[in-house]
């Protein structure tokens, strides 16, 4: 039974018991008799058939007096609004008709009726589904359209009062100007007409004006119709849709508890989930939306809300005809759910350039990063779909550095990480200054993780004129020296090793390369130890009169990999 039908019934059933307590309260009404006991009390379906005679003895007596009407009507618009009524007569003639089998016979006559032929018209069909709607829509807007069309009646009706007098203007200056009797005759009929329409549009602008005049002396104030159409909507609407939020909630709750139930019950609570454990939880995400939108227009179709079971039905139909270019993106994230996509659990993937672990898959994917401070990242499932995932080993970093380490980047900066989260990273420099990086930036600046040991290449350059001891007495002399005062200048337990080499011939100096190990300790005197091989080297020089070619010292680092 679609639901305009199930509307004429109730609001049939209304109309004939309001018709049947009529009829026994005229009944009674038309008794002299002294009372007489009280009959035996009649079922329910006799009371209904007496209520249903008495309706149909009453439209079969209208019907008759509209015929008698018709034979003696003048006029052809008269007799087409008679046997329009008689029409209507007839229609209810019949259902009142069908109702009395129904009720006698206890089933539904209509349903013997044959409907196989029939076809569904869905503009039809469509109009009674949102005529709720338009309905509840034309009885919100009511006032603010009756006073427009007032206000509208009124500008009308001014400028038709204005086009008269300026008419009657007119003609008044005619009649000054006509020269014989014969045209001044139709002057001043013209006159006397114009008399009449100005004072007819002026009583019609004067009956708009009232009417417009009494409607917005009857609004209230619009913090006064806030209220009451508060009021209005939590007494109706509001209600429903408490009943029905009610109703969802109590469905997805109950859905919730008996997921928990099944999973306790087969044991899937492990943070390896089998595919039976995951196909559990699709089937249930699928029930639950499913359920609870039954739930939801359920609620509304027993509170008997038409206008908002057929907004819902409305909606539904939009999101299902839209669903129609995300179906493939729900089947990605079905697979994502039974671990069969690209991105699976316990996997690593790369996420805004940080690598992170994929503890769980669900509607929100928990990403988790143990080198981050917050590192526990909820992403919603669509957005796993660009993205892939691989086995990685347990021995793998999740970043570069850890908090407190001492780092040097490409930009020449150097500090110590005092914090690094999913967005930044905050370097204190040496004097206290704090520089904040984002994570994409920090990554580019190919930072080098100074705490875990580092390396200082230095080449230094020495004249021409000292080659016959370039290879040997040089060497083994700025070694001793470097060794000797740079441990006592930053401690023998941070110098790891040192090294002096002849590196090359140069075009203007033979060249050294000095290759000095420290341990991570020292990270904060890099640039300190740095320097100190400079000067240690001059010292030697001036000590021992060898000449430094001009412009030859030439710095550079490299990390501790090689020697």
């Amino acid at each position: 039974m679609r639901f305009p039908q199930l509307i004429r019934h109730l609001v049939s059933a209304a109309f004939i018991g309001w018709s049947g307590m009529l009829f026994v309260a005229a009944q009674e009404v038309e008794l002299t008799d002294p009372p007489s006991p009280a009959p035996p009390a009649e079922s329910k379906p006799l009371q209904t058939l007496r209520a249903l005679y008495a309706n149909l003895d009453i439209a079969l007596r209208d019907r008759d007096a509209k015929q008698n009407d018709l034979d003696g009507a003048a006029t052809a618009a008269e007799k087409a609004d008679i046997a329009n009524e008689i029409n209507a007569l007839n229609e209810t003639i019949a259902g009142l008709r069908a109702d009395v089998e129904s009720v006698t016979a206890g089933v539904d006559i209509r349903q013997l009726e044959n409907d196989l032929e029939s076809s569904i018209k869905l503009d039809e069909e469509f109009q009674e589904l949102v005529q709720p709607i338009v309905q509840e829509l034309k009885r919100a807007t009511a006032k603010p359209r009756e006073v427009e069309q007032l206000r509208n009646a009124v500008t009308f009706h001014k400028l038709r009062r204005d086009l008269a007098k300026k008419a009657l203007v007119r003609v008044s200056e005619l009649i000054a100007e006509a020269p014989d009797d014969e045209l001044m005759k139709s002057l001043l009929e013209a006159q006397s007409m114009w008399t009449q329409r100005l004072e007819q549009f002026t009583n019609e602008l004067t009956n708009a004006q009232y009417q417009l005049d009494q409607r917005l002396s009857e609004d209230e104030s619009l913090l006064s119709s806030i209220q009451d159409a508060t009021a209005t909507f939590f007494r109706t609407r509001g209600k429903n849709l408490l009943i029905a939020g009610l109703a969802v909630t109590s469905v997805f709750l109950l859905m919730r508890l008996l997921h928990s139930f099944v999973r306790q019950m087969t044991g899937f609570r492990g943070r390896k989930r089998s595919f039976g454990s995951r196909l559990i939880d699709v089937v249930y995400y699928g029930f639950t939306i499913l359920l609870t939108i039954i739930a939801g227009l359920l609620a509304f179709y027993v509170m008997g809300d038409w206008m908002l079971l057929g907004f819902s039905l409305l909606l539904l139909t939009g999101f299902a005809w839209a669903s129609k270019t995300t179906l493939p993106a729900v089947f990605e994230q079905a697979k994502l759910l039974l671990n069969l996509g690209a991105v699976r659990e316990g996997e690593r993937i790369i996420h805004k350039d940080v690598p992170w672990e994929v503890r769980r898959i669900g509607i929100f994917t928990n990403l988790v990063n143990p080198a981050l401070e917050g590192g526990n990242v909820r992403l919603p499932l669509r957005a796993l779909i660009p993205l892939h995932s691989r086995p990685y080993e347990p021995k793998e970093p999740f970043f570069p550095t850890e908090q407190k380490n001492w780092i040097l980047l490409a930009d020449g900066t150097l500090g110590k990480i005092i914090h690094q989260t999913p967005e930044w990273v905050q370097i204190i420099l040496l004097g206290g200054s704090v520089k904040t990086y984002t994570i994409a930036d920090f990554i580019g600046l190919v930072p080098q993780n100074l705490s875990r040991g580092f390396r200082l290449s230095v080449t230094f350059g020495i004249d021409y004129s000292h080659q016959k001891l370039a290879t040997k007495k040089i060497p083994e002399v700025l070694q001793d020296r470097l060794e000797n005062r740079l441990a006592t200048l930053f401690g023998r337990e941070q110098l790891v090793n040192l090294q002096v080499e002849f590196a090359n011939a140069g075009a203007s100096s033979l060249d050294y390369a000095v290759l000095a190990d420290f341990d991570g300790e020292a990270a904060s005197k890099y640039f300190r130890i740095q320097r100190a091989i400079q000067s240690i080297c001059v010292d030697t020089c001036n000590e021992f009169r060898w000449m430094i070619p001009f412009t030859q010292i030439t710095i550079h680092s490299a990390p501790p990999s090689g020697k």
